[in-house]
């Protein structure tokens, strides 16, 4: 757990709360995504929950009975985010960095939690994105956030369509 808090610490300055509840956070929207796929309901049926209480659902299961996944993705996705952070061009390619700095300036963040679910659902073993695919993805989020600020520029009007 000191691990990871240190990663976050080294990522994450949040204006409340403290820096792990970021990367809890981002988690939560992939477990969200998740439960979502295997009760077949769709997206528009769901809203997030607030963190803490997302958390101590069905009695702590994801921080208790599957601690050890929960936690080594939670590392996993701290690593990415670290690497998205310090713009590691060894992880990423130079057109990869360039589509995180844009989104970086995005008027909200809403985008890390969609790439945060991107990252867990596409990562291969080594906790890599293929390039390609990755650069796609980010070029379709980047127009869609761009045109959706443009039409309605509010953050909240962005959120029911993820």
């Amino acid at each position: 757990m000191k691990e990871l808090e240190n990663t976050c610490e080294k990522i994450f300055q949040p204006k409340t709360g403290v820096p792990t509840d970021e990367i809890f956070t981002r988690y939560m929207y992939y477990e969200c995504a998740n439960r979502n796929i295997h009760e077949n309901r769709s997206i528009k049926d769901y809203t997030v929950e607030a963190l803490r209480k997302f958390y101590e659902a069905e009695n702590y299961k994801l921080l208790s009975e599957d601690y050890e996944t929960t936690f080594i993705n939670l590392i996993s996705l701290a690593n990415f985010w670290l690497n998205v952070h310090s713009r590691n061009d060894n992880v990423f390619s130079k057109r990869i960095l360039r589509r995180l700095f844009v989104l970086s300036h995005a008027p909200n963040t809403m985008w890390t939690y969609i790439t945060s679910v991107y990252f867990m659902h596409n990562k291969d073993c080594n906790g890599l994105l293929n390039d390609d695919q990755f650069y796609t993805f980010l070029n379709k989020i980047t127009a869609f956030i761009l045109a959706y600020t443009i039409m309605k520029p509010c953050f909240t009007s962005l959120r029911p369509h993820f």
